[in-house]
């Protein structure tokens, strides 16, 4: 199918960029989310939903997300995947905890996942030529420790050197107080 067979762009086969950017978020999920399996996510011909009509795209979708959810033993999933701005699914499946259903309007820490979209992003604002991966944090962030020896390039290849504020025990005392905060 071509780009431009239908006004929402439902129908049609997903970009390369779209294809890795959606598999690099699927995979990066399950990484998250349980225990790593050397073979955990399709290749990307199998994880790319194509289908004729947009319901049947977000079927594919959800069929991708249940898959990896049951290889991975993940408990639960919230997902939701736009193309071109026009929502093709949101969804949440499983259960948050035993006995409450997961749902799209919950909050969670998503974790490593973050690093795969905001490098997609930032490589984005590369292409577009609005950064440089060399730029220094110092830029837009000058107060922070080191920011002038600090690259964007560093902080997606997570080699700036700071610390995970995950293992700030003030942190993990707040999530235990609160944990749907």
């Amino acid at each position: 199918m071509g780009d431009h067979d239908d006004d929402h762009g439902l129908g049609r086969q997903l970009t390369r960029r779209e294809t890795v950017t959606m598999a690099l978020a699927l995979a990066g999920g399950a990484l998250g989310a349980g225990p790593a399996r050397p073979a955990f996510a399709a290749s990307l011909r199998q994880a790319t939903p194509v289908a004729t009509a947009p319901g049947d795209q977000a079927e594919a979708i959800v069929a991708l997300a249940r898959d990896i959810m049951s290889k991975q033993d993940v408990n639960a999933v919230i997902l939701r995947v736009t193309i071109d701005g026009q929502e093709v699914v949101t969804a949440a499946l499983g259960e948050s905890m035993t006995g409450v259903p997961a749902t799209t309007d919950m909050h969670f820490r998503n974790g490593a996942v973050a690093f795969f979209y905001v490098s997609t992003l930032l490589l984005r604002l590369v292409d577009q030529q609005l950064v440089s991966l060399d730029d220094s944090l110092a830029s837009w962030l000058p107060d922070l420790p080191d920011a002038d020896l600090v690259t964007l390039r560093m902080l997606a290849n997570m080699t700036a050197g700071y610390p995970d504020y995950v293992q700030n025990p003030k942190l993990s005392q707040e999530l235990y107080a609160d944990p749907f905060r």
